[in-house]
């Protein structure tokens, strides 16, 4: 799956309607495209989700091959669940991330089938509140996007509602 995306981000509060009634806030501290937050920097997205990218590898080993066109990298994250909705909550079903790089087009979980090398990244298990999880999340990019890759981090089904997330990766 391609998407393009903007650079930006805004910087007000919005809301969801919707059982929950969800607030989410703009990104701490605020990020854009060009201007991600560096490794090793935690940055709140909203919904009570906290990521941190730990490193990266352009060519990990993995036991699956990518689609032709695409190479695998894996992203070394740490994710926590700082406060929410919920007394606990899946990153699953929380927090959408993605690859982006120069030419706009996003990369995520549904571009290829990559088993990431252990520590693998649990997005399925559930995180208490101040709970964390951390490990290798994999993805299938163009190469000629290796040197522009930034992580997109955005509270899950947030459709635009809230400014992203921006991460550097390398």
């Amino acid at each position: 799956m391609s998407t393009s995306v903007s650079p930006g981000g805004g910087s007000s509060s919005f809301s969801l309607g919707g059982p929950s009634n969800t607030t989410l806030v703009p990104p701490a501290p605020p990020t854009t495209r060009t201007e991600p937050a560096p490794v090793g920097t935690p940055v709140d997205v909203g919904n009570g989700w906290r990521v941190q990218v730990d490193g990266f590898d352009a060519s990990p080993e993995t036991s699956s091959m990518p689609l032709s066109g695409r190479q695998f990298v894996t992203v070394e994250l740490t994710i926590t669940y700082v406060k929410g909705d919920k007394e606990a909550e899946s990153p699953f079903f929380g927090l959408d991330l993605s690859l982006v790089g120069d030419k706009g087009e996003e990369y995520d979980e549904t571009d290829g089938s990559c088993f990431a090398p252990d520590p693998q990244l649990d997005v399925l298990g559930d995180l208490v509140v101040g709970g964390s999880t951390s490990g290798n999340l994999c993805l299938a990019v163009p190469p000629d996007q290796l040197d522009s890759l930034v992580l997109v981090a955005e509270p899950s089904l947030n459709m635009g509602a809230a400014p992203r997330s921006y991460l550097a990766v390398d």
